[in-house]
Order: C-alpha cells, then sequence, then structure tokens
C-alpha cells in the first residue's frame, strides 16, 4: 500500500521537471506508449495459483508501481495539454468534459474485471488498450507548448 503512494508521490512529482520543458504532443504519446507496454506485460507474466511469495508476484509488484508512477505523470501532463486545446471562453466546459469521461470509465471498471476474469486474462489489459488509443488520439492534437493561451 505504502509503495503505491510514494510511486504516485514521486509521479506528481516528476511532472514539475517534465511539464516546463517538453513538448506536449510528443510527451503525451510517449508516456502513454510506456504505459501501453507496462500493462501489456501483464499477458506474460503470470502469477501461480499456489504462489506465497514468488518472483512473479513481485515483478507484477513492481510493475504495477512502475504503471501508477508513469499513469500520474500522464494523469498531470495530459491535464494541462489536453485543456490548453480548448479556447479559454469554454476552458471550464471542456475540464467538465474530461472529468466527466473519468467517470463513465469508473463505472465500467467493475464490468471489465468481470470480463477478463471470463476471458482469463489480467484486467491491466484493458488499461493498456484504453492507453494505446489515447496515445494514438494524442497525435491528431495540436501543439501547446510555448504558445500563448
Amino acid at each position: 500500500m505504502y509503495s503505491a503512494s510514494i510511486f504516485e508521490f514521486l509521479g506528481i512529482l516528476s511532472t514539475e521537471f517534465i511539464i516546463h520543458g517538453q513538448k506536449r504532443r510528443k510527451g503525451s504519446f510517449i508516456i502513454m506508449m510506456i504505459i501501453s507496454a507496462l500493462c501489456f506485460s501483464f499477458l506474460f507474466i503470470n502469477v501461480p495459483i499456489h504462489c506465497n511469495k514468488c518472483i512473479q508476484s513481485h515483478i507484477q509488484t513492481a510493475l504495477i508501481g512502475f504503471t501508477k508512477f508513469f499513469t500520474c505523470v500522464a494523469e498531470v501532463v495530459l491535464l494541462i495539454y489536453y485543456t490548453e486545446q480548448y479556447p479559454s471562453q469554454i476552458r471550464s466546459i471542456g475540464n467538465i468534459f474530461i472529468l466527466s469521461m473519468g467517470m463513465i470509465g469508473t463505472i465500467m471498471i467493475p464490468r471489465l474485471i468481470e470480463l477478463s476474469k471470463e476471458f482469463g486474462f489480467h484486467p491491466m489489459v484493458y488499461f493498456g488498450i484504453c492507453a494505446t488509443i489515447t496515445a494514438i488520439l494524442c497525435l491528431g492534437l495540436n501543439e501547446t507548448h510555448g504558445k500563448p493561451i
């Protein structure tokens, strides 16, 4: 539990150094592809049923920590990047739209977890699919780094 909080803290803290010097579109694409790779790696690392602190369990824990780190970085970077896409007159409406999409995802997660159990793969694969789609969609957005708001 504490390790997850440490990864989240470090992820949010590191955005202070990342956000000012990087291009938004390129950085968003790279971060989302890293998250995709981390999530898809759960397809290849299976924890045995009778695992009592086996190596696969430790590897999955580390992967979840790194995924949390990059997800926190992505959350901050993308929130800034996406809101910069909206004209300043309707930016608050754009933020509400972004937050409502997150709520829809939260409602869908329990069903996706059930589906992953039915089909026999780790639920993190769904996050990998979402991250890949997000990475591809980022490429179609305008670059906002260094441009007036």
